[in-house]
């Protein structure tokens, strides 16, 4: 990276913009995107946690 992480958040990631993070356990997705958020105020939306809202103890494996 030719910039300081922080100094590339902030000049290219705009207002509008949905950042997806992707990779495997431990390649820090979940601490990336909470340096995003924190620079620029983006909220988070974790899909494991919105998944177990949705299916509120419903097992999916069941069958």
């Amino acid at each position: 990276m030719r910039e300081p992480f922080a100094r590339f958040i902030e000049a290219e990631l705009g207002p509008g913009i949905l950042l997806i993070t992707c990779g495997l356990p431990g390649s820090w997705k979940t601490e990336t995107a909470e340096e995003v958020s924190k620079i620029k105020g983006y909220p988070i939306i974790r899909t494991d946690l919105v998944r177990l809202e949705v299916l509120k103890g419903e097992d999916i494996f069941d069958e």
